[in-house]
């Protein structure tokens, strides 16, 4: 167990930590894991090194991924990052395709992870898709995920977070905000759970619980428990103990 480094593109940021279940060859299925930050370069994956460590113990394989952040690069630049990094794992020796893939990211990280879901299950039909080698996502799991751009952006959401990722308005850049919002999405491909702790800020719970009301993307399933914004990721805290054994009947 414990992450070892593997690069998937030339940027220093283009990279993950692959770990594995301690003691064994074979895990019991994959976990993608996208970090937040407000998708600024000030946060890095360490922050998802705890539920890293969990997973792994509970058997799960896990690609705990960095991506360039677009406060230093650009919007286009994130996006195609989590979608190389997935790709990646068919060249990781361990990486079973045979067993569930999932995604998981937490807050920026959760919308990054909805968005990759569904590009992911529309790839997968595509001849010649980098997706022909990976498996379909089994499921995308949204941590108090910044799931309506639009409304992030009008709240001014920290300090125009929203603004400076996708370089603009949702009047200036209608097709990103289209693109990347699950709150703007006229379907749903992929499989979704949406995870919210019931003392974190209502500009993160209120457009949860909005979205699992969304009939245009069939009501995702809401899974809410006490705990704030952190404790989502928080191995010790009741609200991801309920997540994982959400996520084991899902998948099973």
């Amino acid at each position: 167990m414990g992450g070892g480094r593997i690069a998937y593109g030339d940027d220093s940021d283009q990279f993950g930590e692959w770990w594995m279940p301690d003691g064994s060859s074979r895990a019991i299925g994959t976990a993608v894991l996208l970090h937040g930050g407000y998708y600024r370069s000030g946060r890095n994956l360490d922050l998802m090194d705890p539920m890293a460590a969990d997973l792994a113990e509970r058997g799960w394989a896990v690609w705990n991924v960095e991506y360039r952040r677009p406060d230093a690069h650009d919007w286009a630049a994130t996006v195609s990052d989590v979608r190389a990094a997935l790709a990646a794992l068919a060249r990781i020796p361990s990486f079973a395709p045979d067993v569930p893939l999932i995604v998981i990211g937490h807050s920026a990280g959760g919308q990054l992870a909805l968005q990759l879901a569904e590009d992911w299950a529309a790839a997968t039909s595509a001849a010649g898709s980098p997706a022909a080698t990976v498996p379909p996502i089994a499921l995308a799991v949204s941590l108090a995920g910044v799931v309506d751009l639009p409304g992030a952006y009008e709240r001014n959401s920290s300090d125009g977070a929203v603004a400076l990722a996708l370089g603009g308005s949702p009047t200036e850049q209608p097709a990103r905000y289209a693109a990347a919002s699950p709150s703007l999405f006229e379907g749903r491909r992929a499989p979704w759970l949406l995870v919210q702790g019931t003392d974190d800020v209502d500009d993160f719970a209120l457009p949860n619980r909005a979205l699992a009301a969304n009939g245009r993307v069939g009501h995702p399933e809401l899974l809410e428990r006490s705990g704030d914004h952190f404790a989502v990721i928080d191995p010790a805290a009741p609200i991801w103990h309920a997540t994982i054994a959400r996520v084991a009947d899902l998948v099973s």
